[in-house]
């Protein structure tokens, strides 16, 4: 199995989450009074750049909980900040655990919503991965100003390509499938570089690889 570390989390539910420790670039706690309202969205400042900020418990619907960014008792809201297509993000969580190094296996059958990746087991406990991506790429932000045509372009592009996913980490292979495949794009994977080439061999209709360096077995040159 691979090796993942994970930075753990609690969110409203009081249950453990987690998110790949390689996708945050920095844990904050700020202050509720640094946060605006702009539309729908919450905004801050942050490296002299705007920053929104997602509330993870009202995201993925946790059922009938009020987050902490609700609760008038705490003035400050613990920030999970990643930097993905040139911008910055604050993911709010109710409170920062620790970090996990494990070789547990990832299981996404238990699934039943978007944003997650899967469950693994961790000293005893059920941890549910967080999918950043799906999560970043399901708030359609600049979209609502385009018309609506002009909103699926980018997909309709893509609808008719074939992609080839070659991974070794299960974690970041499902992520990288899901984001792929929210794009249009026909997905299949591998989890090696010898895998990966078989697979180029036998599907002539391959039209683009996207393929980690170092893996087992054949890397990713």
């Amino acid at each position: 199995s691979d090796i993942h570390e994970n930075l753990l989390f609690r969110l409203s539910d009081e249950r453990i989450y987690s998110a790949p420790l390689a996708l945050i670039s920095r844990l904050e706690e700020i202050k509720k009074s640094e946060i605006e309202k702009v539309g729908d969205s919450l905004v801050m400042r942050y490296n002299q750049r705007p920053m929104i900020l997602v509330d993870l418990s009202k995201r993925l619907k946790l059922k009938e909980l009020s987050s902490r960014f609700d609760n008038p008792k705490y003035e400050t809201m613990k920030v999970l900040v990643v930097y993905l297509q040139e911008a910055y993000y604050g993911l709010m969580v109710d409170d920062i655990l620790d970090i996990s190094i494990t070789q547990a296996v990832v299981d996404s059958d238990v699934i039943d919503r978007p944003g997650f990746l899967g469950t693994i087991y961790l000293d005893n406990q059920i941890v549910t991965l967080i999918n950043i991506h799906q999560i970043i790429e399901d708030l359609h932000l600049g979209e609502k100003n385009l018309p609506a045509d002009e909103r699926t372009h980018s997909v309709k592009k893509v609808k008719n390509k074939t992609l080839l996913v070659v991974e070794d980490s299960p974690v970041y292979r499902k992520m990288e499938v899901d984001t792929f495949k929210s794009l249009g794009f026909k997905v299949l994977s591998a989890v090696n570089g010898q895998e990966g080439l078989d697979k180029l061999i036998e599907n002539k209709g391959i039209d683009i690889v996207v393929t980690d360096i170092e893996m087992p077995i054949m890397n990713g040159f």
